[in-house]
């Protein structure tokens, strides 16, 4: 496609690579299409065995103009456009939308929203972190494992679909609380959630003892907390460095991810 007449990019295309060289060293170029949805990235490796000598990265974007898109729906329809941001993370994104226009409007959401809320959130977290551990287990060459975490992904999403009607929670969080649901539906989710636990337990305590994992894992891409702090690192990865911060304990729904886990947690 060709640019319009008189544009200038301000990003410099044309771009030196650092070329390693040496006897036994080789490049192996990453991207920049990526074989799933994720964004483009381009990733040179300069590799002498298995060791990484260098790596460069250049990663670019999608645009698809979901900021002005929101501007143009009505506001009730709005959290269609938001969720579809990412499919696994529909909920988040609906959430984060729904929040603005309370906020905007000064809507009070009712307790027992927040507590539906909350356990959508943590649905479609379990269902992000066992896909993550499946796709660690598939880079790592460990096939029956990643397998069987792939079958209990879908037994995570299903919960999804008991609670909202949907596998990926769509529809389910609006401006103002949450679409309804059936009383007898936790129960089945708290089942499904003791489930869960229990054939997740050795498929992780298995992948965690492979000897080929451990020596793949341990000691690699260790980080600072203080340059993970500089960075801006949240989640998983900035509580692994040794920052103490939880987004679920460190706001408004702390209260009700704590009701939860009393809730859908088996009982000792």
């Amino acid at each position: 496609m060709p640019l319009p007449a008189g544009f200038h990019s301000p990003i410099e295309r044309a771009y030196q690579f650092l070329e390693v060289k040496g006897e036994g060293v080789y490049e192996l170029p990453v991207g920049p299409i990526h074989a799933g949805v994720i964004e483009p990235g381009h990733f040179r490796f300069s590799c002498f065995g298995e060791t990484i000598v260098n790596l460069e990265i250049r990663l670019g974007f999608l645009h698809r103009g979901v900021e002005k898109r929101l501007t143009e729906v009505p506001w009730q329809k709005a959290h269609f456009v938001a969720e579809s941001i990412a499919t696994d993370t529909a909920c988040a994104n609906a959430l984060t939308h729904a929040e603005a226009i309370e906020s905007i409007a000064q809507v009070k959401v009712p307790e027992r929203a927040k507590f539906l809320r909350t356990i959508a959130l943590e649905i479609e977290r379990l269902a992000v972190h066992i896909i993550d551990v499946g796709g660690m287990c598939t880079d790592l060459g460990l096939l029956g494992i990643a397998a069987n975490i792939s079958r209990l992904r879908g037994n995570a999403l299903r919960m999804g679909d008991l609670l909202a009607g949907s596998r990926f929670l769509r529809a389910f969080v609006i401006p103002g609380g949450v679409r309804r649901v059936e009383e007898r539906k936790l129960g089945e989710i708290k089942a499904g959630c003791q489930s869960l636990r229990k054939d997740l337990r050795p498929l992780i305590t298995m992948f965690m003892e492979n000897q080929m994992a451990v020596e793949r894992m341990e000691g690699v891409g260790v980080i600072s907390s203080s340059l993970a702090g500089e960075f801006g690192m949240v989640g998983v990865g900035a509580r692994a460095t040794g920052i103490d911060y939880d987004v679920r304990l460190d706001s408004n729904f702390d209260r009700h991810t704590q009701r939860v886990n009393r809730r859908l947690s088996p009982r000792q």
